[in-house]
Formats: C-alpha cells, sequence, structure tokens
C-alpha cells in the first residue's frame, strides 16, 4: 500500500507523495505491499521518507518511522597502517622507534636491545609527553631524502641509513622505491658481531 507515504526531497525541500517518487525513480522507494510498511530507500539525490502509523484516513498502513538519506559527501582519507602512543622523550620525524615501558624511544643499532622491538616510522616529530602516531608498513615519502633504490635500515639512535653496519643488530626497516619514498616494511633484526 502506498498511501500515506510522503517523501521529502532534502536537496529541494519539497514534499510530495510516494506515487511520484516511484515515477521519477521506480527503484527509489520500497515499500512492503502486505504492510504497507517503506522498507528501502535507495534514490539518487537523497530523500526523507515517512509512512503514518496508521495514517490519517485509515487506510491501515502500518508507520515505518523515517528514513533519511543525503547526498553522499567526498571519500574520507586513507588512514596509514600504524598506532599512536605517548613519547617518552622528544622525538624527531623519519626516525625508527620503539615501544619502552615509558613511552615511545628512538630504536637504535649499537643498542640490540632496543633493535629488536623496532615497531616502525614517525611520520612527525613528537614532543615528549605528547601522542604520536608511528607509521608501521605502506609507503612514507620525504622530499628531503636522497635514497639509491634498495634497503633502508636502522642506524644509530633511530636514524634512517643505506649503509649497513658492521656490529650491532641489523634491522631493516624497509625498501627505498624511489629516491623519496620508503616502503616501510620493519624485519625481524640480526645480529652482527
Amino acid at each position: 500500500m502506498l498511501h500515506g507515504l510522503l517523501v521529502i526531497d532534502l536537496q529541494t525541500g519539497q514534499a510530495g507523495g510516494a506515487a511520484e517518487v516511484l515515477a521519477a525513480s521506480p527503484s527509489g522507494v520500497q515499500v512492503d505491499q502486505q504492510s504497507g510498511q517503506a522498507t528501502g530507500l535507495v534514490p539518487a539525490t537523497g530523500s526523507a521518507v515517512h509512512a503514518c502509523a496508521p495514517c490519517a484516513d485509515e487506510c491501515g498502513a502500518v508507520g515505518a518511522g523515517i528514513v533519511m538519506q543525503g547526498v553522499p559527501g567526498p571519500a574520507g582519507p586513507e588512514s596509514l597502517p600504524g598506532f599512536n602512543s605517548i613519547a617518552a622523550v622528544t622525538l624527531s620525524a623519519l626516525h625508527v622507534v620503539y615501544r619502552a615501558a615509558d613511552g615511545l624511544r628512538y630504536a637504535s643499532s649499537d643498542a640490540p636491545s632496543t633493535a629488536v622491538q623496532a615497531v616502525g616510522v614517525l611520520p612527525a616529530a613528537i614532543n615528549a609527553g605528547a601522542l604520536g602516531f608511528v607509521q608501521t608498513s605502506e609507503e612514507i615519502t620525504d622530499a628531503s631524502w636522497a635514497w639509491s633504490l634498495g634497503p633502508v635500515w636502522l642506524g644509530l639512535n633511530g636514524a634512517l641509513t643505506q649503509t649497513p653496519i658492521s656490529s650491532g643488530a641489523q634491522v631493516e626497516v624497509g625498501i627505498a622505491i624511489t629516491s623519496n619514498t620508503l616502503l616501510i616494511r620493519v624485519q625481524p633484526s640480526i645480529l652482527i658481531q
């Protein structure tokens, strides 16, 4: 039963009956023919549907409440893989960190106990005691980088390097895929003595 169904176009504010909406958009409003309830709304422009409960002229239509659909907005930003955490000390951007008991700290190739816990790269600096983001995979780009294509390792105090270490914990942090883009993929550490 379509009687008792009111449709309001959210863009124009104009009200119309269900028959008008169905004529304009045959697949736009779905109505259960036995109960008279609006079961779905799939318009291209956005509408509000109200089914009376029951309508004033006793048609028997049962109210379905109000269903609103606005004009779709733009797609949101893609989220980067990683996590937020508190910094134990002030940390510079584009450095490798690990999670210590008191917060984020630099991992370092000369301190194997920190290197084995390396979790990702900081896209931005973080002040001590502040919440910051650690990126754990995917691409990170910086215009100041001048990488050669190939592996990028953890250096001293969280620095990134393409020079292999001679002793300590070697951790491949990622692969330079362009001169200024690193594909982060932190690998297990290798102890070099």
